[in-house]
């Protein structure tokens, strides 16, 4: 008898994932209404900031906000 497995971390997927390529997938699959809109405005809200902390001194960076076009809050 032989046992094989596929194991696949999907959550990284979708840090390289282009927002408007999977909002295009979802219209293609017919998703639409409110469930659209949760998903386009999950996705087109999404900002990040950097903060860099030095070791060195006590005063923190940051960077300017930016809006995220490809994957998740990292």
């Amino acid at each position: 008898m032989h046992v094989g497995g596929i194991f696949c971390d999907m959550v990284k997927v979708f840090h390289f994932m282009n927002h408007e390529i999977l909002l295009a997938k979802l219209l293609f699959y017919e998703i639409r209404g409110k469930s659209e809109d949760w998903f386009r405005s999950y996705l087109t809200t999404r900002r990040q900031i950097f903060e860099v902390t030095s070791p060195t001194s006590t005063q923190n960076f940051f960077s300017d906000w930016i809006t995220l076009k490809h994957g998740m809050l990292l």
